[in-house]
């Protein structure tokens, strides 16, 4: 899976971001601010 998300967002880096927003909008958003603080977190160090 990993390496179908990799070749996705080589050819396409908003494909991935949006794919991923509407998976978040499905389940409803971040549960607390305590996951939502720790993803993006994550998120940060990850797009450096």
């Amino acid at each position: 899976m990993f390496e179908e998300a990799e070749r996705l967002a080589r050819r396409d880096p908003t494909l991935v971001t949006t794919k991923l927003d509407e998976v978040v909008k499905a389940v409803g958003g971040w549960r607390d601010a305590f996951t939502a603080a720790a993803a993006r977190s994550v998120l940060e160090r990850v797009d450096r």
